[in-house]
């Protein structure tokens, strides 16, 4: 049988370490990689920073930092638990997100910006004129969920 058993090599060269924002695992990717899946949720994860100018309907999970910038909303979805972010690096909120947020870094809300829902995180900063409608709020390090 050709290929039967045959695994890929694993990459060589530089890497780093992220974290999957779905399962909290640390993972193992090429230093220039953009994405990958996590070996122990089999889900999808995005490396790179992620800038919201528009609106995001549902859950947006990132392996970086997330900037939801001035006009930029990000909404939650038809399911509670797929809304909001969930996010390895920070989070800057300058315009508004409807949902939970989950960051393993900082979340700042900035002047004229709103978020309405649990926030969870290492640090939180809201500017005079933010506005935050948290029902939950958790700072401190987060665990693997």
């Amino acid at each position: 049988m050709k290929g039967a058993g045959v695994q890929p090599a694993p990459a060589t060269g530089p890497t780093r370490e992220v974290v999957c924002p779905h399962c909290g695992r640390v993972l193992s990717v090429a230093r220039r990689a953009m994405s990958t899946t996590c070996a122990a949720c089999y889900k999808g994860v995005t490396l790179g920073d992620v800038t919201v100018r528009g609106i995001w309907s549902g859950l947006l999970a990132s392996g970086g930092n997330v900037i939801v910038a001035r006009g930029g909303v990000v909404a939650g979805g038809a399911a509670p638990n797929a809304r909001g972010l969930r996010v390895s690096g920070d989070v800057d909120v300058e315009g508004a997100v409807r949902g939970d947020v989950a960051a393993r870094g900082s979340v700042h809300v900035g002047t004229k910006a709103t978020l309405e829902g649990c926030v969870e995180a290492v640090s939180l900063v809201v500017e005079p004129g933010g506005r935050l409608v948290a029902p939950r709020v958790r700072i401190g390090a987060i665990n693997a969920r």
